[in-house]
């Protein structure tokens, strides 16, 4: 920023010019902070997947989810929904851990 303009200008004064420094400095100052918040939540290793199966043994992702919480507070959410109240079936949630292999084998087909 060219302070140097805004000092040269006489309606502004130098009490507008050190509020428009002082402004910049500020956000500066919270860019750095989101630019690290955002570093922080890259580095997650972690997710809970959640999934539905119902009575025909069909499943059903609903999400993949930051922390326990908010895996549980979607399945409260998704089991007041139609289909997923009234057919019963079951909700279940684990960590899953990323940039891991997680099928290691590999697999074969029945035989008609």
């Amino acid at each position: 920023m060219n302070l140097g303009l805004l000092s040269d200008n006489p309606n502004l004064g130098h009490v507008s010019v050190w509020l428009v420094a002082w402004f910049y400095e500020i956000r500066s100052s919270i860019n750095s902070l989101l630019t690290r918040d955002v570093r922080v939540y890259m580095s997650v290793n972690d997710v809970y997947l959640v999934w539905h199966t119902d009575a025909h043994d069909d499943e059903k992702l609903i999400g993949v989810y930051r922390t326990q919480e908010d895996a549980l507070a979607a399945i409260e959410r998704t089991k007041k929904k139609p289909g997923f109240s009234d057919e019963g079936g079951k909700f279940e949630s684990c960590k899953y851990e990323l940039n891991q292999d997680h099928w290691t084998e590999g697999f074969g087909r029945p035989v008609d």
